[in-house]
């Protein structure tokens, strides 16, 4: 681990590998727009009708029935038919080796985040798309970081670009689409 942290050792490059050792969860390669565009479709009922995605919402349980504290109390850790929340979004984290990815949607503020990396753990142990996610949902949700941190929000860079421009009262950008790709562009 000491090598790795210091940069003398690199992961492994698993680009070429098959994913289909995996079963199901190798059995779709796409791109980052793809997955947005998914995880908005399964989550916001675009791919779904109304009723299955309530009784997907309403599957929702804690992972850990013992767990507390302000993570619990916000939605974290919970999980029910292929859905995990994580707060106020929606959708469903992946490892396999050699890559990790998070895709997740807030349907009620419209934005998404898409994480892809192509590494299985950080030298630390942790999912890398744990680790990304935490400074996008700092600045997309900056009450709801804050209170995982156990503190007070501060003020979150204001974004002003949006897929769709959809704006709030204060002529903010309301939703946002945030993709976050570190993995090699062949295209898609």
């Amino acid at each position: 681990m000491t090598e790795a942290l210091a940069g003398e050792r690199l992961p492994a490059d698993h680009t070429d590998d098959n994913p289909s050792w995996v079963w199901r969860a190798g059995g779709v390669i796409s791109c980052a727009e793809e997955v947005a565009d998914f995880t908005e479709g399964i989550v916001a009922g675009s791919l779904l009708d109304e009723t299955t995605r309530q009784w997907r919402l309403a599957s929702l349980k804690p992972m850990n029935a013992a767990a507390t504290g302000a993570a619990a109390s916000l939605g974290f850790g919970t999980y029910g038919l292929g859905l995990e929340g994580a707060g106020p979004m929606f959708g469903h984290p992946g490892n396999m080796v050699g890559f990790s990815g998070l895709a997740v949607h807030d349907p009620t503020a419209g934005n998404t985040v898409i994480v892809l990396a192509t590494v299985y753990l950080t030298p630390q142990g942790d999912a890398p798309q744990n680790v990304l996610f935490v400074p996008i949902l700092a600045q997309l949700c900056p009450e709801i970081a804050a209170r995982l941190a156990g503190g007070r929000p501060r003020r979150a860079y204001r974004h002003r670009r949006s897929r769709a421009g959809r704006r709030d009262r204060a002529g903010d950008v309301a939703e946002e689409r945030v993709i976050l790709s570190i993995l090699p562009t062949r295209g898609c």
